[in-house]
């Protein structure tokens, strides 16, 4: 038996390499921070994203209150979808979901909180029910749910204690009563511009008529009056301009705002300020708040109307093309005096008049003969229908008009009309051209065919028959002249010099060239292509 087999190490030798290394690993591991588990660190780039959102919620008392209009009686007469669902619920209860994504009071807000929070609000209101439904959500929930709406969403659902009563209450209410009980507000302070600015204003005003505390449910709702130019479609404004409809709930409060801030303004100078409420007082002094009924809203605007449309009709009546006065003009070679010599003047001057050639000495500032104005447009119309209507009159398979004469160089339709000038709610708007030969072709359309507009979308246009005589023929005149001058004033220099370089290349060396200088002959920089 050899002594190699049985090589006899001592322990301490046999572990001196090891424990060399384990006490470099000590000594490492022991200067290495201590491992935490994940979910017990606290990132802090989230807690600040936090703080930052929380700063972007309203006051809990605010979304109470919101909750409140949302289910005022005024809100569920006027809102039958809202009354259907909370009927066919159990117990008169409905998904704060669906309410946060069917209410306007909502859809103005750019955050809202989790619904773990607007439960609070719910349950902090005296004439409010909330609770938890532990459930698969219903899908009545789920439909059209909002972009800045990120967190998710629970089984809370809310009612109004009242509800059993208020189901009887609300069916029985009619349009007159809710218009006896409306008032418009105007010059509102620059603070109140949301649903809940203006209903605290409010709030604030009725209770320096009161003795005891504010009702909840004595605002019953707040809306913001609809632009002129607003499709009905459209949803309603969530953001004020300085006025208002509000709906309350008592026609004491309605007499009480009538009485104290009348639509005449009052001197309040002598008034005193020893209260707390009359800094609200103060305010609304400040700003020139006033009220109105609605029944004498509706009368104004029976008298606003037709107001507005005679503003309007002689606006456009001062842009609205004729025969150019004749303004007579002294040439060196005639020294005819008398009535005799005025007369041929004038008859020289009305010959030029109807002749509807390009004018000999046209302004060098703007395209001549290149604006057309046209009247009786349906008031609901769009730019992209007229558009479409009057590139009819370049269709060159149309018959009754010679159009190859006129549209000799063009190169397309819709390259004739440079702009729509048109604001919507006017039966009037003018049409600027790519070239005198394109306007005298639109004219001499219309002047032949008589077309109108059957609806705000119709671009084909129809021809008028024996059936149609109350419709409104489209009529195309072109500006000249001192109308030109004027209409041309008004728009800015760089479409201007834009719209003479179209027409300038078209006209060729002829009149409409005269006024061209050097700048604008329309050559281009050669470029220089690098290697």
């Amino acid at each position: 038996m050899s002594s190699s087999s049985f090589a006899f190490i001592p322990r301490k030798l046999a572990q001196t390499g090891q424990n060399a290394g384990d006490a470099v690993k000590s000594r490492k591991s022991f200067n290495r921070k201590p491992d935490i588990p994940a979910e017990h660190v606290v990132s802090t780039t989230s807690f600040a994203q936090d703080k930052k959102k929380e700063g972007k919620y309203l006051d809990n008392s605010a979304y109470t209150t919101l909750f409140e209009l949302t289910l005022s009686e005024h809100a569920l007469w006027s809102n039958h979808e809202l009354l259907e669902a909370m009927e066919t619920n159990e117990g008169g209860f409905i998904p704060i979901s669906y309410l946060i994504h069917s209410s306007p009071l909502f859809s103005g807000l750019s955050d809202i909180p989790p619904e773990t929070v607007l439960i609070r609000c719910v349950r902090a209101s005296n004439v409010l029910d909330g609770r938890l439904i532990v459930a698969e959500p219903s899908s009545r929930g789920w439909i059209r749910k909002p972009r800045n709406y990120t967190e998710n969403e629970g089984g809370f659902e809310v009612r109004r204690r009242d509800w059993p009563n208020v189901r009887d209450r609300v069916r029985k209410y009619t349009s007159f009563h809710w218009d006896s009980r409306t008032v418009y507000v105007e010059s509102l302070p620059h603070r109140a511009r949301t649903f809940y600015s203006v209903y605290e204003f409010i709030q604030q005003l009725l209770l320096t008529g009161r003795s005891g505390e504010s009702d909840a449910f004595s605002i019953q709702s707040i809306s913001f009056p609809r632009h002129q130019k607003d499709s009905p479609e459209a949803p309603p404004p969530t953001v004020g301009k300085g006025f208002a409809f509000i709906v309350l709930s008592s026609v004491k409060d309605v007499d009480y705002l009538l009485e104290r801030w009348p639509w005449e303004l009052v001197d309040r100078s002598a008034e005193g300020e020893e209260s707390e409420l009359s800094k609200v007082i103060q305010e609304a002094t400040e700003h020139g708040f006033r009220c109105l009924s609605k029944r004498k809203w509706d009368e104004l605007k029976e008298q606003y109307l037709p107001l507005q449309r005679q503003l309007l009709e002689k606006t456009m009546a001062v842009h609205h093309t004729g025969p150019p006065a004749t303004i007579p003009l002294q040439v060196d070679g005639d020294k005819s005096q008398g009535p005799q010599g005025d007369n041929k003047r004038a008859a020289s001057h009305g010959a030029l008049n109807k002749d509807v050639q390009p004018s000999d000495v046209p302004p060098a500032w703007y395209p001549n003969d290149c604006l057309v104005f046209v009247k009786n447009i349906h008031p609901e119309t769009n730019k992209t229908t007229l558009r479409t209507l009057f590139s009819s009159a370049f269709d060159k398979d149309a018959s009754s008009i010679d159009y190859v004469d006129y549209n000799k160089g063009l190169d397309s339709d819709a390259s004739s009309i440079d702009y729509v000038d048109y604001n919507k709610g006017l039966d009037s708007c003018y049409l600027r051209l790519s070239d005198p030969q394109s306007a005298h072709t639109l004219v001499s359309y219309f002047s032949e065919f008589k077309v109108f507009q059957r609806n705000a979308l119709d671009d084909e246009g129809a021809h008028i028959s024996i059936t149609d005589r109350s419709a409104r023929v489209i009529e195309a005149d072109l500006v000249q002249g001192m109308k030109a001058d004027l209409y041309w004033e008004k728009v800015p220099e760089k479409i201007r010099k834009a719209a003479m370089a179209k027409v300038q290349p078209i006209a060729g060396p002829g009149p409409s060239a005269r006024g061209r200088t050097s700048d604008d002959d329309g050559r281009k920089r050669k470029r220089w292509k690098r290697d």
